[in-house]
Formats: C-alpha cells, sequence, structure tokens
C-alpha cells in the first residue's frame, strides 16, 4: 500500500478518504431530498453491523471499521439518487461482509468491496447496473457535484493518498473513447458527472485494490477508462463488472513491473 508522507497507515487512509467524500454526499442530499440521506445513513448502519458481526465470528477485538463506512458510502453515491433506499443497504451487506472480509479484509482484499456487492446485487436486479445518470436541471446543479468530487479528489492526489496518475488515466482514456466515438461535451459530462469522477478518485485510484507502481498504475487507469468508455458507448454502463476485471488484473501488472524493473537493473549492473 502507498504510504503519504502527510498521514500514514490504512486506517488514516480510510479516515481521509471518508471526509473527502462528505462534499459530495452534502450536495447529493441538497440536490436529492431526504431519499439520499436515508441511503446515506442505512448504508452506514448496515457497514457498522456488518463489519462488527464479521470481526465477533473472527474472534476478532470489535473496533468501528473506517473501511466499512468509506464502502457504504462508496455504494450509496454508486446508485442512482432515486433508488429505493433498501437498494444501498442490500449492496453494502454484500459489499463488506463479501467484499471486504471474505479475502480477510485490509491488504488481503483483491477486489474493490464496493464494487463486489453492487456486482453481486446486480446478478439478482440486472437493472441496477445501469447507472441512471441523474437529470440535471441546468449546467449550474450539474456543477456542483463535480466540483465537490474534482476538489475532494484533487485534495487526496496533494496528500499523496492516492497517486494522480490513476484517476488522470481514468479520465484521460473514458474522454477518448466517447469523443471517438461520437459524444458531445455536454454529453461526455453527463457520464463523468457524477459517476466518472467518483470511479477516477475513490474506486480506480483505491490504494488497496490497485497497482503499487506507476507505471502499471497508469495502464490500470488506461485500461479500466478504456472498457467504461467503451461500455458505455454500447449501453452497458457496467462500471463494476470494468473494476473488477482490472482488480483481477493488478497482480499480474504488479509483477510484470517488478520482473521489467530488476531486468533493467541487472543489465545497467553488467553494462
Amino acid at each position: 500500500m502507498m504510504k503519504s508522507p502527510h498521514f500514514t497507515g490504512a486506517a488514516s487512509r480510510a479516515q481521509w478518504m471518508c471526509m473527502a467524500l462528505l462534499p459530495a454526499l452534502l450536495v447529493r442530499c441538497i440536490q436529492g431530498g431526504t431519499v439520499p440521506f436515508r441511503a446515506a445513513v442505512l448504508a452506514w448502519v448496515a457497514a457498522m453491523a456488518v463489519d462488527a458481526l464479521c470481526q465477533f465470528l473472527r474472534q476478532q477485538e470489535i473496533k468501528p471499521g473506517r473501511d466499512a463506512v468509506l464502502t457504504a458510502w462508496i455504494v450509496t453515491l454508486s446508485l442512482p439518487v432515486d433508488s429505493p433506499v433498501w437498494l444501498a443497504a442490500a449492496a453494502t451487506v454484500l459489499a463488506v461482509g463479501i467484499g471486504l472480509h471474505a479475502f480477510g479484509g485490509g491488504a488481503l482484499v483483491l477486489f474493490h468491496p464496493a464494487m463486489v456487492g453492487i456486482a453481486l446485487l446486480s446478478l439478482w436486479l440486472p437493472g441496477l447496473q445501469q447507472f441512471t445518470v441523474p437529470v440535471y436541471a441546468n449546467t449550474w446543479s450539474m456543477l456542483w457535484p463535480a466540483l465537490a468530487l474534482t476538489a475532494s479528489g484533487v485534495a487526496l492526489c496533494w496528500a499523496r493518498l492516492i497517486r494522480w496518475q490513476l484517476p488522470a488515466a481514468f479520465l484521460l482514456a473514458v474522454s477518448v473513447v466517447l469523443i471517438g466515438g461520437g459524444y458531445t461535451l455536454s454529453s461526455l459530462l453527463s457520464v463523468l458527472v457524477p459517476v466518472g469522477l467518483l470511479a477516477a478518485f475513490f474506486i480506480v485510484a483505491e490504494p488497496q485494490t490497485s497497482p503499487i507502481l506507476p507505471r502499471p498504475g497508469m495502464l490500470f487507469g488506461l485500461l479500466t477508462g478504456a472498457l467504461y468508455g467503451w461500455a458505455v458507448l454500447h449501453c452497458q454502463p457496467r462500471l463494476a463488472e470494468v473494476v473488477l476485471l482490472g482488480n483481477l488484473l493488478v497482480p499480474w501488472l504488479d509483477r510484470w513491473a517488478l520482473t521489467e524493473y530488476s531486468r533493467r537493473r541487472e543489465q545497467r549492473r553488467l553494462s
């Protein structure tokens, strides 16, 4: 896991990422009314309950899990604003119970927990993965979630809690694929706000499920961005499946980068 000179430790990272999501959650509640607020609260309660239950079953000391809260809020923001309140709670239960704890938790997590929960729930509700594009009254209403997510993401990059190469590569790949497919600037923004920005800064760039080195990290961002852009062009914006496929390739990307680094180092030593 990448270390930050400002904040160290997985718990601290999760705590600051939760705080970075608060502006986006606030904007969502202001624009969407009481439904997204109830969904966020219910998802938080579900995350705490499942996290405590899993710790109890594993005979561990029961402590509040910041990773569980982070997972719950990412799930909430990934779902359509007008989705039923219980949907966020159900996806959070699957995300924390299976995505976070079934793999051992912490550094052992291979797949992004929030995307695991949404992907599993979509097996029973196929329409869930469409990620309904929010209908904004005007450009100003679209501007606020964009500013909230961008400012939070830039702050995380500045604090070195995430690497800037991953969100930059993801957003670049999505934009190139969609513009090449005939998307206009306004239609591109409707894809990037809020799901694209959320994916770039809080899902694709998540340190525990992304490559540990810069070069494979950039490849990971480009790959997931291109696949997501291609899926949007074909009216199947399945972000969860795209991210999980990318997570599956992370060990191979890291191994390739380390092997290449060792080979070049050996060549320099012998030359």
